[in-house]
């Protein structure tokens, strides 16, 4: 304990020092830190100034408000906005310092159990508070980001969304162009029925219906597209030659790319799981977690999805011993298959809010008005998605 004070101590001096660089005639404020921090006994330093996982991170913190302070003027200045990857990117990053700094964690707590070994992980402890600091960092960034947007402060008072997950919404959804909300769903990976991901090993056996030639002839093309649900024009920017037509290996490689944003899903994915945790805190989103597995565990004990499981289980490799195997072979879906149903449905209706806000702020100064036509499932069912939900935060304009 006596090493990590030092060194907090040390800390507390140098971080003065910088404070006092800013302004040399403010001696008051390194004065006032180093003898406060020196008033104190080991204990009530370390009670005071850290906790048992980041002893001088709270200085480390003191440092990046004050890079916040700093970077605030470059997010706020409306000629050079961070462009819509850079927020990307850091939301990326927020993710890959707390997975480190999580990973960093377990690694000590090995090592202090570990009761043949009588050193502390002194350099672990270091970039543990190393990658805490950043994370924190990137989370005070994209809160900033998200408060200079009409949409990103829309976004900060929905339950469940914090900083990084209305950030990662700012920069993964655009709304420039779009008409219908099924344009986000269909990128963030929630809409199988639209184009939905066969692979190459799927790509290749529609392929080997239609033909076995290395050049496919326009109508061979025009099937192609289709079967496998890709536009016509996509396949030729990648697979057509002028003179030779449309090349096979080339069709395949198109038909089989992922047909939505990875890392968007996953994030849809982090927001389905918050709205999980505040299903109880009065949340629309969670309230509808819940309505839908109710309404999905009750089909699914009356065997309205044996097909389905059936389905599943010729078609999927299971090993022997899985408690999923076990509930499709009794004509059911997993758990696990109804939660993630459940959260499908929450996050539809969040990207369906998400879209009609980001559409009206974008054409509030458009003469044909801001209201976007109405969802396409809405306008075109008699059932019971013909029920239109309002919104957890009213719309800003």
């Amino acid at each position: 304990m006596r090493r990590k004070t030092h060194q907090t101590r040390k800390g507390i001096t140098q971080m003065a020092r910088t404070y006092t660089k800013k302004d040399p005639n403010n001696m008051s404020a390194k004065t006032a830190l180093v003898e406060k921090a020196n008033a104190l006994d080991d204990g009530q330093f370390l009670q005071q100034y850290g906790d048992p996982d980041f002893t001088d991170v709270n200085f480390d913190l003191f440092k990046v408000e004050n890079l916040s302070k700093k970077i605030k003027q470059d997010i706020l200045n409306a000629e050079n906005p961070p462009s819509r990857q850079e927020i990307k990117t850091l939301v990326d990053l927020y993710y890959q310092m707390q997975d480190f700094r999580k990973a960093i964690r377990e690694q000590i707590r090995s090592i202090e159990k570990d009761e043949s070994k009588t050193t502390s992980a002194v350099v672990l402890d270091y970039f543990l508070k190393s990658t805490a600091v950043i994370e924190h960092n990137c989370q005070k960034v994209l809160e900033l980001i998200c408060l200079n947007s009409e949409v990103g402060r829309w976004l900060l008072q929905i339950k469940g969304i914090g900083p990084v997950l209305a950030a990662g919404c700012l920069a993964y959804f655009d709304v420039e162009g779009k008409d219908y909300a099924t344009h986000f769903i269909s990128y963030a990976g929630l809409n199988d029925n639209n184009r939905p991901w066969i692979g190459k090993t799927g790509a290749e056996a529609i392929m080997k219906e239609i033909s076995s030639d290395t050049w496919l002839d326009d109508d061979q093309a025009g099937i192609f597209s289709v079967r496998t649900q890709w536009r016509l024009d996509y396949l030729r920017e990648h697979a057509y030659k002028e003179g030779k037509g449309w090349n096979r290996i080339e069709l395949i490689k198109a038909a089989a790319k992922i047909p939505y944003n990875k890392n968007l899903k996953v994030l849809m994915w982090k927001i389905g799981k918050s709205f999980i945790w505040v299903q109880n805190r009065g949340s629309l989103y969670g309230n509808l977690f819940a309505e839908r597995k109710a309404l999905e565990t009750e089909k699914n004990n009356n065997g309205d999805y044996a097909a389905q499981a059936a389905h599943i289980l010729a078609t999927k490799k299971f090993s022997n011993e899985t408690i999923a195997k076990e509930k499709y072979m009794e004509g059911k879906l997993p758990d696990a298959h109804i939660v993630a149903r459940a959260m499908r449905r929450a996050e539809k209706i969040f990207i369906v809010h998400l879209f009609e806000e980001m559409y009206r702020v974008h054409h509030k100064n458009d003469p044909n008005g801001n209201i976007p036509p109405r969802y396409y499932i809405l306008e075109h069912s008699n059932g019971e998605h013909n029920v239109e939900i309002p919104p957890e935060v009213p719309y800003t304009c």
